[in-house]
């Protein structure tokens, strides 16, 4: 979103009660954030949800943890 660092801080720490258990935005949610971004920035044309928000590496990340049982705080 080429936000600068602590506009990009200030604006993960309001999504990320919303966010899933790994850490990454649902599809509804990805969309929903885009269009409001959307409705902002003005781009000639509307990306895809997936050239903005890529959470392949949270998700594999995620996957491997849960297969070793590691759970947060502990």
């Amino acid at each position: 979103m080429k936000l600068k660092a602590d506009l990009a801080g200030q604006y993960y720490d309001q999504v990320r009660p919303i966010m899933t258990t790994d850490g990454t935005a649902s599809t509804d949610l990805q969309k929903k954030y885009l269009d409001q971004a959307l409705k902002v920035f003005t781009p000639k044309e509307s990306p895809a949800t997936e050239k903005i928000f890529n959470y392949s590496l949270a998700r594999r990340i995620s996957a491997e943890l849960d297969a070793t049982g590691w759970k947060p705080g502990k």
